[in-house]
């Protein structure tokens, strides 16, 4: 599959790095070095059109650039832009508590006032006197990033902010320069890989009847008993744990997630993905993984219908009739008379088939997607034995011989194999290497 990345280069770089976990694409970047060079170049149009002819998927790594050649280029369903969402700016909220920052007075730039006011509302924070200001602008305008470093700087100068909150990095350099407490919000790698799944499906869509596509819509609840709601901290740390457990099962189950909102999320998803991750829908592991490393609870709806539409609608229903119960729960709904469930976590729960935050920090090191990792602890438990050839690893995971030597390769950049030696083969046939993998 032929990707094409746009955006600038200190955010390309980190685009490209993440979808390596994503198995045979071929990525190629399309570089907009700064805001103005684009602006005055018009034959960047003309270039764009020739590279986005040339990609199954064209990713910009923002809205800004994205909206300035969407003016000129009409884009088609696999054309996107990677977001500023809830997960962005929580976890560069949560870096400023962690830094000691004041966040009852900030400034913030890429999102609107009633957003973050939002945002603060959803974690819980009532406080009527929290101070945001927000610079809301176009982008288009002469001298943006000057406009809005000026904006921030000015703000904190005159003691009206004590922490600024920015989406752009040469704004975040120059207020780093002149020594003003600063956090840069920026794309995470389960957004990415998110954007990338979720144009993906929208591909498919356009091809695919309703009936091939699962969806499913979940509710997260926090019990009023499980935390403090005065500290901000505490709150913040267990949505992106929930948000977190959320893209980890997007991932298994080959899926593509949308953010709603901080308690709302819906993964699109193949049947028969979720089929094989679920036992045919009579195991939600999910359930498992949000009661092992969180508190929450989930209210879930399962969707099917004739088309997207529906079936989206569908899950919708489900997940409303699950949020009746205290407990994490789903609702299977294939039309409004045929309703299944509900469908409860597991008295005791296969450890062996919860993923776990090593699994996440092994994608990472990799460039793997959790999904692989997860296949290749599987079928080392399966045969007791963490030491392979290359054949025997493709055999089991279902991968051709080039594909598995790829994986290798990565988890050898990771520091998770080690060459121990050769497997004799009888007179016929030529030794294979031995692998060990240490998940």
């Amino acid at each position: 599959m032929q990707v094409l990345i746009v955006g600038h280069t200190n955010r390309t770089n980190k685009v490209v790095e993440s979808l390596k976990a994503v198995e045979d694409i071929e990525a190629s970047v399309f570089l907009v070095d700064s805001y103005i060079n684009y602006k005055e170049s018009k034959s960047a149009i003309v270039k764009m059109k020739d590279a986005v002819k040339k990609a199954d998927i064209t990713l910009f790594c923002g809205k800004l650039t994205y909206s300035w050649f969407n003016k000129n280029i009409i884009f088609s369903d696999n054309v996107g832009y990677i977001p500023k969402n809830t997960e962005t700016f929580l976890r560069a909220l949560m870096e400023a508590v962690y830094k000691g920052y004041d966040i009852e007075n900030i400034s913030v730039d890429g999102f609107t006032l009633d957003s973050v006011r939002d945002l603060y509302h959803d974690f819980g924070n009532e406080k009527k006197d929290t101070n945001i200001r927000c610079h809301e602008s176009t982008g288009f305008e002469d001298l943006f990033l000057e406009n809005t470093f000026n904006f921030h700087k000015n703000l904190y100068l005159n003691q009206s902010v004590k922490t600024c909150m920015t989406s752009m990095p040469d704004v975040y350099d120059m207020l780093i320069n002149e020594k003003i407490p600063c956090v840069l919000i920026h794309s995470t790698d389960s957004l990415i890989k998110a954007t990338f799944e979720k144009l993906k499906l929208k591909k498919l869509l356009n091809d695919k009847s309703g009936n091939d596509l699962v969806f499913i819509a979940i509710d997260n609840t926090i019990p009023d008993e499980s935390l403090n709601y005065d500290d901000d901290y505490q709150l913040v740390q267990e949505r992106i744990n929930v948000a977190n457990q959320m893209y980890l099962f997007s991932q298994l189950i080959n899926g593509a997630i949308e953010e709603i909102n901080l308690r709302r999320y819906v993964i699109t998803t193949k049947f028969k993905h979720l089929a094989e991750e679920t036992d045919q829908l009579r195991n939600i592991i999910l359930f498992d993984m949000i009661g092992e490393n969180t508190t929450s609870y989930l209210s879930m709806g399962i969707g099917f219908g004739d088309t997207a539409r529906e079936a989206r609608h569908n899950a919708h229903m489900g997940m409303r009739k699950a949020r009746k119960k205290d407990v994490s729960s789903a609702y299977v709904v294939y039309s409004k008379d045929r309703i299944e469930g509900p469908i409860y976590r597991k008295n005791k729960p296969d450890k062996d088939k919860v993923l776990d935050e090593s699994h996440l920090i092994a994608a990472q090191k990799t460039g793997l997607s959790v999904n692989t990792i997860f296949k290749l602890k599987a079928q080392i438990d399966k045969h007791g034995k963490n030491v392979f050839t290359v054949k025997e690893l493709s055999s089991y995971c279902n991968l051709s011989l080039r594909s598995m030597y790829r994986v290798l390769e990565k988890l050898e950049s990771g520091g998770y194999i080690s060459d121990v030696g050769k497997k004799m083969k009888d007179q016929a046939g030529r030794p294979g290497r031995l692998f060990r993998i240490e998940i």
